[in-house]
């Protein structure tokens, strides 16, 4: 089994990338692991939701390129997979 982590932005606490290294070394015996780190947009101090929004959507679309372009993809055929992305909320 190959399990697949897409996140925005990179961990930068020590414990934190200690901890994710130790789980994943735990995880190698039954699974593959892989953590894929997307850039993430910076945020004004004090941005609009109209700001917000934008953001988000550039880190989505960021994410979106690994997903189709990634193992998910291969499990649908295009079309199938195109109706999935528009009537997923946590996508759109």
């Amino acid at each position: 089994m190959k399990i697949t982590l897409i996140t925005v932005g990179k961990i930068k606490e020590k414990y934190l990338r200690d901890a994710i290294g130790e789980y994943s070394k735990r995880l190698s015996k039954y699974c593959k692991l892989e953590i894929i780190e997307v850039a993430d947009e910076k945020t004004p101090e004090r941005a609009s939701e109209v700001v917000e929004e934008s953001i988000r959507s550039k880190e989505g679309e960021r994410i979106l390129k690994y997903i189709i372009l990634g193992d998910f993809y291969n499990r649908y055929n295009s079309k199938c997979f195109l109706v999935w992305i528009f009537n997923n909320d946590s996508i759109n």
